[in-house]
This record gives structure tokens, C-alpha cells and sequence, in this order.
């Protein structure tokens, strides 16, 4: 994207702020039991529904990128794998200067070919099958196109979620974000109907496809049912909400420096606070917020501090993108 959207760059933001809020509920807390349900049902259906809410934030940022199509390029993957080089070398450094510790495995594995984050992992299979998506999108008519979509997300949605028996890792894998890829693009280019309906009823439409799956998970729990999985990334109430959402931004217009400054370096924050040695401390300062606060005021300190973490990694990740401007021009577009 040669010139940035800011209506796109502020649906990233919120993406990434979902994505850190999914990570201080369920992540570093734990999900709702059954005996949690029935003690306290409001507050455990508060997490649940909040857990529902941010679920679509990795999913938004595939179907971004399926919305604008890849371009790949060697400069651009050698772009993305800097990124996961360079934050993990100053966290690796920071780490050491604080005397933190550093888990060698798992520490190595971020340096080869960002194989600890499974994010970069699949989106780099994406990012080398785009050649053949892109062919294949351009080749094929629309008819076809959607008798593709309609086959693959069947299949995906009873071997993938309902079932979880097939390859789909509850969407965390390659195949899964190439559905999304496809998706995203087969609505940009094709679908006029859902580019024209009224942000209303997006809007309406990613309450209830929210609200239904948490009101299914709540009463599941509570009544002890064989377990339902709304949340796998794999959910067609995930993959719908997602869509809304991406919908709901591309129906506005408007032009912001700020929210383009911090929009081009979201992307860190997942790689920061996922990092193997800041993880567990994550997860930890979670807990004991967690434990001292009330559950109102937990929910308003992680919103307040997951915004703050983020304008600061933006801040920080100002220093690779400088760093990057001058190595990028050995590498051919």
C-alpha cells in the first residue's frame, strides 16, 4: 500500500488492541470454569463476552491484508523477518541489562524465521503462496470464485471447528489464513452488495454473530455440555464478526498523520509482548492486577495500559524503521 489509509491504519490499531486484550483475559487468567459460572455469572459472562469481543483481531489483520492483495517481494519478507530480528535482539539485550530471564529455546527459535511466534509462521506461508492466490483470483470468474469460498469454509467449518479433526489448528495455520485471504479479496473485488450496505447493519450484524456464541459458550459452561469452541479463529461467528468489522472501516474516509505514525508499526506489539522472555511477565503483572483490583476496575486499567503500550511500541519501533531505511536499499524490490 503505497499511500496509507487511515481509516485501514485505525482498524489495525484497534485489531492490535484486541489482540492484547484477548491476551489479558482467558490467556493470562484462564477461562471460566463451570464453578466460576454458577458463583459469579455475570462477571464470568463479562469475560466471556470481552473474550468474544477481541477474538477477531488476528483474523482482521489477514483479512487486510486479503482486502489490498500481497505483493510479495524479497524486500518485503526480508522486511517482515527484520522486524522479528531486530525486536528480538533489543528484548534479548534489554533482557539482559534488567537480568532477566531468558529461555534459550524458545529465544532461538525467534530468530529462525520468527519460528516461536505462530503468527509470522503462517502469515509467511501466505506471504510465498500469494503468487499462486493472486493467479489463481485473476484467472478464475467470479462463480467460480464463490463456489471455491463456499466449498473451502464448509469444509473448514465442520473439519476445522466443529470437529477440529483436519489440518486448520483452529486457525492458527497457512490454510486457514489462505481462506481469509481469499475471502477478503473475493469481497473486494466482487461483492457490491456487501460493499454497499449500510455500516448499520454491519454494525448490527458484529453484535449478534458476538453475542450469540458467548451466550453459547456461557450456557455450555454452566450447564456442563460437551465443550463448543465459538472461540477458535476457525468459528464462522469469529470469521463473520471479522468481516463486519473490516466492512464497518471501509466505509468511512479520513486523513490523520497520528493514527498513520502508529498504525505502520502495530505489527510490534504483537511481537514484543508475545517475546519469550516479556511474555511471562506479562502474564504475570495480568494476574496480579488481576487479584488486587475489582473485576470493573481490571477491565478499565488493561484497556488504559494496553493503549498505552501500544503508543509506546509504536514510539520505540520508530528506531527499526530508520534502521530499515537504511538497510532496505541492498535488497531489490
Amino acid at each position: 500500500m503505497s499511500k496509507r489509509e487511515s481509516n485501514i491504519e485505525l482498524l489495525r490499531i484497534i485489531a492490535m488492541l484486541m489482540i492484547v486484550l484477548f491476551h489479558c483475559n482467558y490467556y493470562s487468567l484462564g477461562a471460566p470454569d463451570q464453578g466460576e459460572v454458577l458463583t459469579s455469572p455475570w462477571l464470568s459472562f463479562w469475560r466471556i463476552f470481552a473474550e468474544q469481543i477481541c477474538v477477531v483481531g488476528v483474523n482482521v489483520f489477514v483479512l487486510i491484508s486479503g482486502w489490498f492483495g500481497i505483493k510479495p517481494s524479497l524486500k518485503g519478507l526480508c522486511s517482515l523477518l527484520y522486524q522479528v530480528v531486530f525486536w528480538g535482539v533489543i528484548i534479548v539485550l534489554g533482557g539482559l541489562v534488567f537480568h532477566l530471564e531468558i529461555p534459550v529455546k524458545d529465544t532461538l527459535l525467534v530468530f529462525w524465521f520468527g519460528g516461536y511466534y505462530w503468527f509470522v509462521i503462517a502469515y509467511i506461508g501466505l506471504y510465498v503462496l500469494s503468487p499462486v492466490l493472486n493467479a489463481f483470483i485473476e484467472k478464475t470468474s467470479p462463480r467460480k470464485f464463490l463456489t471455491i469460498l463456499i466449498c473451502f469454509f464448509s469444509v473448514e467449518f465442520v473439519y476445522g471447528w466443529f470437529i477440529d479433526s483436519a489440518s486448520f489448528g483452529a486457525g492458527y495455520s497457512i490454510i486457514s489464513f489462505v481462506g481469509l485471504y481469499l475471502l477478503a479479496r473475493y469481497i473486494r473485488l466482487h461483492s457490491t452488495f456487501l460493499k454497499t450496505t449500510k455500516p448499520a447493519y454491519d454494525i448490527l450484524i458484529y453484535w449478534l454473530v458476538t453475542i450469540i456464541p458467548a451466550l453459547i459458550s456461557f450456557l455450555g459452561i454452566r450447564n456442563g455440555w460437551k465443550q463448543f469452541y465459538p472461540l477458535y479463529y476457525t468459528s464462522p461467528f469469529v470469521i463473520a464478526a471479522a468481516v463486519s468489522l473490516l466492512l464497518i472501516f471501509t466505509k468511512f474516509e479520513f486523513s490523520s498523520k497520528f493514527v498513520n505514525w502508529v498504525g505502520c508499526s502495530t505489527f510490534c506489539v504483537y511481537l514484543i509482548h508475545q517475546h519469550p522472555v516479556v511474555g511471562p511477565h506479562f502474564v504475570s503483572l495480568m494476574q496480579h492486577l488481576a487479584e488486587s483490583l475489582t473485576p470493573a476496575s481490571y477491565s478499565c486499567i488493561v484497556v488504559l495500559l494496553s493503549a498505552v503500550f501500544i503508543l509506546a511500541c509504536a514510539t520505540l519501533d520508530k528506531l527499526r524503521i530508520k534502521s530499515w531505511g537504511l538497510l532496505s536499499p541492498l535488497f531489490k524490490s
